[in-house]
């Protein structure tokens, strides 16, 4: 897949995740550059797509506005990653809410050219995974 299939399709996975959630899709606010790509009555999601290996991969970056959002609005700012592994198409979803990104003690949020959290990597991730099974895409 290319890269905007796969981003296209991360999209795809959070809104079937919250559809089954909630019982209806978010909305999609994508393109109003408000700095999070999915709203639901309680959540504001950020959704990152990962294809890069476990053993590289150690930060997820933030645009500036996202971390803004992140910061003013920890309660309702969530954090959707999804995990492709790009060897057998399948993926996973780890969910994590504004609050645990800026309370764990692994996570530290760092600013470059854009904002990225460092600590990121499989064995601090797992506890966010959701309860289900891997899918092919």
């Amino acid at each position: 897949m290319i890269p905007a299939e796969v981003e296209q399709r991360a999209l795809e996975i959070v809104d079937e995740w919250e559809t089954a959630r909630i019982g209806r899709p978010p909305a999609d606010v994508s393109n109003t550059g408000c700095g999070y790509d999915r709203q639901t009555f309680d959540r504001l999601i950020e959704v990152k797509d990962v294809g890069e290996s476990w053993r590289t991969w150690t930060f997820q970056s933030l645009t500036a506005k996202e971390r803004d959002v992140l910061v003013r609005d920890p309660d309702h700012f969530w954090l959707y990653i999804v995990k492709f592994d790009r060897n057998t198409g399948e993926h996973l979803l780890y969910t994590l809410s504004g609050r645990q990104i800026l309370d764990h003690p692994s996570f530290n949020l760092v600013p470059v050219q854009s904002y990225q959290i460092n600590g990121m990597n499989r064995a601090r991730l797992e506890e966010f995974r959701q309860s289900c099974e891997p899918k092919k895409i």
